[in-house]
């Protein structure tokens, strides 16, 4: 069975599509490419786990990160840091206050969230770890 037409067309039975679909890419480059695509699915899914929003988990990610290094990070930091615009940080910081989650701190001219509820759970880690490690591992065989 075929799909498309022209240039676009796929054979499903053999997954064919005449070399258009992944120019000038050896098949062990396929081989990592969908390594690291399987990984950011499996990262994403972890994220989806925890129930906040993708933009508001990077946020509080990178807050955690700044506590983790000593640096806690101001909200343009943040914004720097996830791209994502600097008034949607900020408005999610305020969220995050509104519900007990962050404090908010003035440095200067710098505002500077602190999360004061309790770490993500050691499961959203632990999947994370895991999930980087399978993606090492099959990265390294891929090598050899």
């Amino acid at each position: 069975m075929s799909v498309g037409t022209g240039r676009f067309r796929l054979l499903l039975n053999g997954w064919d599509c005449g070399g258009r679909c992944v120019q000038n890419v050896s098949p062990s480059e396929r081989r990592r490419r969908a390594v690291v695509l399987r990984f950011m699915f499996e990262i994403r899914s972890a994220w989806i786990e925890e129930g906040d929003p993708v933009d508001v988990t990077w946020i509080i990610l990178a807050i955690h990160l700044g506590q983790y290094e000593g640096r806690p990070l101001s909200v343009s930091d943040i914004a720097t840091l996830t791209l994502i615009p600097r008034t949607t940080v900020h408005r999610h910081v305020n969220e995050l206050k509104a519900q007990g989650r962050a404090n908010v701190i003035r440095i200067g001219h710098r505002t500077v969230p602190i999360m004061i509820s309790p770490e993500r759970k050691p499961a959203f880690f632990e999947t994370l770890i895991a999930a980087i490690k399978r993606a090492a591992d099959l990265l390294s065989s891929l090598d050899t």
